[in-house]
């Protein structure tokens, strides 16, 4: 009997899965559900409509923002890179040393051609390019 029945679980289970309504109408791929094919068909869309409070960014799923909004608790406890000034929260320490710049105004990259001064070293060598770029016309 238990047998029977597994074999009937089975047949229902690859019925739903070859005439299922949760099948994609982008790519064909079936799913379990109808909460998770709404999920899936965000991947194709773009959409995102679950948004992080703290940082902006979008998610498909809940579950994955809910997820994502680990991270900033996690630097809410690190108070150690936080902004004494303006109270940003920053991912590192490198990070909120770049950040004061912005309320120093310390710009302590020098382009060697035109002395244009620069927060961020890469953006001194994107610079740069254009001297390169200027020259070789």
């Amino acid at each position: 009997m238990v047998l029977m029945f597994q074999s009937l679980f089975c047949i229902n289970v690859v019925f739903k899965f070859v005439f299922s309504e949760y099948r994609c109408h982008f790519c064909g791929k079936v799913q379990a559900s109808r909460s998770n094919l709404i999920v899936h068909e965000r991947l194709h869309t773009g959409e995102k409509p679950f948004k992080c409070d703290v940082c902006g960014k979008g998610f498909a799923a809940k579950h994955n923002m809910v997820a994502h909004r680990i991270v900033h608790v996690k630097i809410l406890k690190k108070k150690k890179n936080s902004c004494h000034i303006c109270g940003k929260l920053c991912a590192s320490h490198s990070a909120l040393t770049i950040h004061l710049r912005i309320h120093t105004g310390e710009k302590p990259f020098q382009c060697v051609i035109c002395e244009k001064r620069f927060v961020q070293k890469q953006h001194m060598q994107a610079h740069m390019v254009t001297h390169i770029q200027t020259s070789s016309r």
